[in-house]
């Protein structure tokens, strides 16, 4: 895994979640405060979260 960048409003490292709720698509969640990323698998959230916009 690739160094995740921090929360833009806080600095913190965000975490990972893995989306098991059915009424969903299954997949990886990254959160920190505002900040909610999806990727099918952890290098796309990964990559979501490194090359959103920045505020």
């Amino acid at each position: 895994m690739d160094k995740l960048k921090p929360c833009p409003f806080c600095g913190e490292q965000p975490n990972f979640y893995w989306n098991a709720d059915p009424s969903c698509l299954p997949g990886y969640n990254l959160v920190c405060c505002y900040v909610h990323i999806f990727g099918a698998d952890e290098q796309e959230a990964e990559k979501a979260w490194n090359t959103r916009c920045q505020t």
